[in-house]
């Protein structure tokens, strides 16, 4: 049985790294998983930089254009959000 369909979202060993010019790497997420039934209700706290902007912005597809979404799936409705195209999400 595919587990991932009885899950709204469900985000497994998500890691978010950003590569700006001239420094080094930063890695924003590292290793996130999160699964989220129907009808549950989950909040997201933290202190200011721990990542949850980040979070939020890979799980809406709207990462700034030098960040990279690596590890993953993140999955909504058992469909792998990763793999689909801008024009079919």
């Amino acid at each position: 049985m595919d587990d991932s369909k009885e899950y709204f979202i469900q985000v497994r060993n998500l890691t978010v790294t950003y590569y700006p010019e001239d420094v080094d790497p930063i890695r924003a997420l590292d290793g996130v998983s999160i699964e989220v039934r129907p009808g549950e209700v989950v909040g997201i706290l933290g202190e200011s930089g721990c990542g949850k902007s980040t979070l939020a912005s890979a799980l809406l597809r709207l990462l700034a254009p030098h960040a990279n979404c690596e590890g993953g799936p993140i999955l909504v409705r058992g469909r792998n959000l990763l793999s689909l195209s801008e024009k079919s999400f």
